[in-house]
């Protein structure tokens, strides 16, 4: 009775194939697949050590940072054309750059990895570098499919996806933590990767007969390369640079300090990422089509804009002030006493997340203006505050300096970003300007 009654609501608010129903359809795949990773974290912890999770996280920043390239960014173009026959052929355009690129970073890691070990300080990852290339390409295979599937508004696959990769890998990674296999965490990665890869191709073989059916015709792939190649030529260097901002400094933590202090920064990344990866990404999403509208209707849209910056100051506030008071205690609470370290570093990157979490919600003011290019100004603002935090760690020898100097100086880029898209938000259409 009571499922039925949920039913029910669930069709009243967010009607079959509306455009609620899919947001909804993708936040509950992404909210589960949250859940799943917070609920087992802690044993995690207490299946591994510090040591393995720095080797883990070395190795994600890595692949993830390369995952960025590995379809030219082409799979975003996907959803565009009129003709299912165009995204078809930016389909097989993404397979092919997949396997051009999948083959050079195999070369190029097979060549130089003892020089990425000795940078790194880690002699454990060289082997997994043999690796990488696998998670690189299952990555770009998903990513390509998945946007096949939303274009096709196929939007439960891909929450299926993201439930199913999360729980192969938690399953994995905890059966080998109690056999005691340090490089469990890792495996469990490249297995749910793996497996949710052959997902996806399987589910679009069986059900996109014209994929199978048909050959490559260079000549076409050339002239869609060629048709959207804005993706590669601008949205490659905004999505490099952010990316490379999140995941530099556990690559530098591992390189200068070591994969302890390298699996004490990934706890802490991962443990406060959750919430702008889920409750601040819903919001944006609300906010860009609100905020889209009420630009178009009066040609500022201040409004809209504060009231949302209000709604998150709610979650904001209490975010920090309870990982100010106590971060370290929470986190050996939740984790166990190996991880206070990590809880120091919550607390020293308390500030700097809140404000991330509103910038990321209300970033997108810089697309309803068309100045995406102040975007990418802050996204190099804040890779040039995460190497200057940790030369400042670096030079002093000391990584709670480099953890607190991020803190402090990304929480200036985020606030000066919040302050220039608030202004951006006031000024009428008719008067913004670029610098």
């Amino acid at each position: 009775m009571l499922i039925k009654k949920i039913r029910k609501f669930r069709l009243k608010i967010a009607p079959h194939g509306s455009f609620r129903a899919n947001v909804l359809t993708l936040m509950t795949g992404t909210a589960v697949a949250q859940l799943i990773a917070i609920f087992v974290s802690p044993f995690l912890t207490r299946f591994y050590l510090p040591e393995d999770f720095g080797l883990f996280v070395l190795y994600t920043s890595m692949s993830t940072t390369l995952s960025v390239l590995v379809t030219g960014r082409y799979d975003q173009a996907i959803m565009l054309p009129k003709e299912d026959s165009d995204a078809i052929n930016l389909v097989k355009l993404s397979f092919f750059i997949i396997t051009i690129f999948t083959l050079c970073v195999s070369f190029i890691l097979c060549c130089f990895s003892s020089f990425v070990t000795s940078f790194f300080g880690n002699k454990n990852i060289e082997f997994w570098l043999y690796l990488m290339p696998v998670s690189i390409c299952c990555t770009g295979i998903s990513s390509t499919i998945s946007y096949w599937f939303n274009r096709k508004k196929q939007f439960s696959v891909s929450a299926k996806r993201r439930v199913i990769q999360a729980i192969i890998m938690i399953s994995v990674q905890i059966m080998l933590g109690m056999l005691h296999v340090s490089t469990g965490l890792i495996i469990g990665w490249i297995c749910g990767e793996i497996i949710v890869s052959l997902y996806f191709v399987v589910s679009m073989s069986f059900q996109e007969k014209l994929l199978m059916n048909t050959n490559f015709n260079f000549r076409v792939l050339r002239k869609l390369a060629v048709e959207y190649k804005r993706f590669p030529i601008y949205d490659i260097p905004t999505t490099f640079i952010h990316t490379l901002t999140n995941q530099v400094p556990v690559m530098l933590f591992s390189s200068y300090f070591g994969p302890a202090v390298a699996g004490f920064y990934g706890l802490t990344q991962r443990t406060l990422n959750v919430p702008i990866t889920f409750v601040a990404q819903s919001v944006a999403d609300v906010f860009k089509q609100k905020v889209s509208e009420e630009y178009l209707q009066r040609g500022s849209c201040q409004n809209i804009y504060i009231k949302i910056v209000k709604g998150l100051l709610l979650i904001v506030l209490p975010f920090c002030l309870v990982l100010l008071l106590g971060g370290p205690s929470i986190f050996v609470l939740i984790f166990g006493d190996e991880w206070w370290i990590a809880g120091q570093f919550a607390r020293f990157l308390s500030i700097y997340y809140g404000l991330r979490f509103f910038a990321n919600a209300t970033s997108y003011i810089f697309f309803v203006v068309q100045k995406q290019q102040y975007n990418l100004w802050i996204q190099g603002a804040m890779l040039f505050a995460v190497f200057g935090a940790m030369s400042v760690g670096v030079y002093l020898k000391n990584y709670y300096f480099a953890v607190l100097s991020l803190g402090i100086l990304g929480a200036l880029v985020y606030a000066f970003c919040l302050v220039w898209t608030y202004k951006l938000a006031c000024v009428p259409c008719a008067q913004k300007q670029v610098f």
